[in-house]
């Protein structure tokens, strides 16, 4: 993509920022697990705190990115819980429609999902709210699957949405990915009638996370950022959530849209990031990887690892994982796994038959007591790759 400087912070205007963390490998990690040769550098304003790309991308190089490179999964997401499997869409769904309120679901009439990919969501909240009209945009050829699916997803931007249409405006995991929040929210207002809603949901700053490490993650919020852009785009905040059960990084928020305000000015100190911390702490897990790497290239062990996902991407562009002989890996969807591995992928239960005797565990840290009880009887040693 072709970056350009960001001179001036999108949230308060201001036109200094801090080196927050610049990874110079050449390798780094989008948000659909493809490493790319890029380097990492994010940076933070000095007056809100709010962390960015150092340079950005423009609008055009954007949209051709998302619309034509950028990979979004045709299958629903599954989460594997001791429970059973949970779809993504499924908990979404349920996520955005109970947390701050059922009658409002229930009243509205017409929804726009922005950033609707293959339409999995939209199927969800089609079934749970039959009256309600669902429709969506979505810039990626998944929106053609979304409509031989039966959908209204048009390919475009929003900004070619009609005005003054929609009850609520909803889009999960967006917000982070375009060049201006402060005027993609304006869009989203746009697209409202007086008094909608709109709900927001992405990866939150709030809590621990591995997320400023996507180098498409052009911007990380966290809650304080995010109530400044509802009172500077033209929104009040009527709820908010920190961390679902099976998502702890991620917050959802809803605001409805109001008049704008004429005098936004950010006051205070810079808003609270986790962010300068998970820059150090995964940091630190890295250099540790590549440690017990090498100690375990040295003892001649044969080793796998568990997940091939997030975590595995991170660890593959950021650690020495992406070259080290692993002997296979792990999955309970062994179909499901990345294309282009240059190693088999089986279920835990087949390690043993491959001579298996160490586990790298690459996925949220949320699995681990779950995947060491599982993956210990099995004779083999754990290690967790996250602290």
């Amino acid at each position: 993509m072709s970056d350009q400087p960001m001179h001036q912070c999108d949230l308060c205007g201001h036109p200094e920022a801090e080196s927050l963390i610049r990874l110079g490998t050449g390798r780094a990690m989008r948000s659909d697990r493809v490493v790319v040769a890029a380097d990492l550098d994010k940076s933070r304003c000095c007056c809100c705190g709010l962390v960015r790309s150092t340079t950005l991308p423009d609008d055009t190089t954007l949209r051709s990115y998302y619309g034509d490179e950028y990979t979004v999964a045709a299958s629903d997401y599954v989460f594997w819980t001791a429970d059973g499997p949970l779809l993504r869409s499924e908990i979404f769904c349920s996520w955005l429609s109970e947390a701050m309120g059922v009658f409002r679901w229930e009243k509205a009439k017409r929804c726009l999902e922005v950033g609707a990919g293959a339409g999995a969501l939209m199927e969800q909240f089609v079934r749970r709210f039959p009256h309600l009209t669902v429709e969506g945009v979505e810039l990626g050829p998944e929106a053609k699957v979304a409509r031989e699916r039966g959908f209204t997803v048009r390919q475009s931007p929003v900004e070619e949405e009609p005005e003054g249409q929609f009850d609520i405006v909803y889009c999960i995991a967006v917000l982070e990915h375009v060049r201006s929040p402060s005027a993609f929210l304006a869009e989203l207002r746009k697209r409202l009638r007086p008094g909608g809603l709109l709900y927001l949901s992405q990866p939150t700053q709030d809590v621990p996370s591995y997320d400023l490490f996507f180098v498409d993650h052009l911007y990380h919020f966290g809650t304080d950022h995010l109530r400044a852009y509802a009172r500077k785009c033209g929104f009040r905040e009527l709820g908010f959530v920190v961390g679902h059960r099976l998502m702890p990084n991620f917050s959802l928020h809803l605001w409805q849209a109001e008049d704008l305000a004429d005098d936004f000015a950010w006051h205070g100190p810079p808003g609270r990031t986790d962010c300068a911390a998970a820059a150090q702490r995964i940091s630190n897990d890295l250099h540790r990887l590549d440690e017990t790497l090498a100690d375990l290239q040295r003892r001649g062990r044969v080793v796998a690892t568990f997940g091939l996902n997030e975590v595995f991407g991170l660890a593959r562009a950021y650690s020495n994982l992406g070259t080290y002989p692993l002997c296979c890996g792990l999955s309970d969807d062994p179909a499901a796994g990345p294309a282009g591995l240059s190693f088999p992928v089986l279920r835990p239960e087949a390690c043993s038959d491959h001579g298996v005797e160490d586990v790298l565990l690459t996925v949220n840290a949320i699995y681990y007591p779950q995947l060491i009880r599982r993956l210990t009887p099995l004779g083999v040693a754990v290690h967790p790759v996250l602290t």
